[in-house]
């Protein structure tokens, strides 16, 4: 019998998407491929230059701390343009919890989860 992340998996169909940069595609992003990443339905790395060993998606923009925001909405614009069918949910980071987190909610419902990014955050645990 499948546990129930494996039945959630099947259920809560989650894209995730990292916002990435070419620096740090063999340092960081290849591991987050052969990690969590597998746990995703689909898995994308948003960055301003291709990689084969990466699900990438090339955006046309500049990599700089500045335009991350940028980044970020361009990165929604694709997943909703290319995915929207594809996916119940997008995720931007441990797959598992946002799948318990939305399990109660209805993918046919507009919804949004985070937070406003500072220069300077400091992170508390609940």
């Amino acid at each position: 019998q499948p546990s129930l992340a494996e039945q959630l998996k099947k259920e809560e169909r989650v894209l995730c998407w990292v916002n990435t940069y070419p620096d740090n595609h063999r340092l960081r992003s290849l591991h987050v491929k052969r990690t969590w990443g597998k746990r995703c339905n689909i898995l994308l790395f948003m960055s301003s230059q291709w990689d084969d060993e990466l699900p990438t998606v090339k955006l046309n923009l500049t990599e700089a701390r500045k335009c991350l925001w940028m980044k970020t909405k361009e990165a929604f614009k694709y997943v909703c343009n290319n995915y929207y069918n594809d996916s119940n949910w997008f995720f931007k980071a441990v797959i598992e919890n946002m799948r318990y987190r939305l399990y109660r909610c209805d993918s046919e419902t507009l919804v949004y989860f985070g937070c406003k990014f500072n220069k300077y955050f400091i992170s508390t645990k609940d």
